[in-house]
This record gives structure tokens, C-alpha cells and sequence, in this order.
């Protein structure tokens, strides 16, 4: 069993101002649904974590960092623009479709 946190009135408030349209034969479900949410979050406040130390990753290992260090190549225009799947010849740029309208 679980305890009721909404009214009908508040699931009618909600979904008017998340603009979701949520019929009248919904409402019971919805209100059941987010009632069993709040149920569970309301259990999971009870749980004393005053000893707890914060977790910063789940497999409480250290991620390893590499310095982040350019790598000096003089590579040519042709040999970037090689595997360009469509590129302007004259002025050596590479060439994307267009995705934008005016």
C-alpha cells in the first residue's frame, strides 16, 4: 500500500502547467503513478546518511589523467583534405551540406 501525496485537483494543476494533456480516465493512473514516485523518494529521505563520505565515482578508483600536451605535425592541405568526403578545390576547405534554411 501506498500513501496518497496528490489530489485530483493537483494532477489537473500539473499537467495544465507541464502543458501536458492528461484526460479525465488518465488522472487516476497519473495520480497513482506519481503518488508510488513521491512514496519512494519519501522513503529514500529516511535514510540516515549523517556517516556516509560522498561518492565521487562508482568504482572508487582514481581516474588516471594524461596532461593534455599538443602534438606538433605540420601536415600539409592535401593530406588533410584527402579523406574529405567533399571539398572546395580553390580555396581548401572542406564542404557540409547545408542544414540551416534562411
Amino acid at each position: 500500500m501506498y500513501k496518497m501525496y496528490l489530489t485530483t485537483e493537483e494532477i489537473k494543476k500539473l499537467s495544465k502547467k507541464s502543458c501536458l494533456k492528461i484526460d479525465n480516465k488518465e488522472i487516476l493512473q497519473t495520480k497513482k503513478q506519481l503518488d508510488i514516485c513521491l512514496n519512494v523518494m519519501n522513503k529514500i529521505s529516511l535514510i540516515n546518511t549523517n556517516n556516509i563520505k560522498p561518492l565521487y565515482n562508482i568504482s572508487n578508483k582514481t581516474q588516471i589523467l594524461q596532461e593534455d600536451s599538443p602534438i606538433k605535425k605540420d601536415f600539409d592541405n592535401k593530406y588533410i583534405l584527402k579523406n574529405a568526403p567533399s571539398i572546395d578545390h580553390e580555396n581548401k576547405l572542406f564542404l557540409v551540406p547545408t542544414f540551416l534554411s534562411k
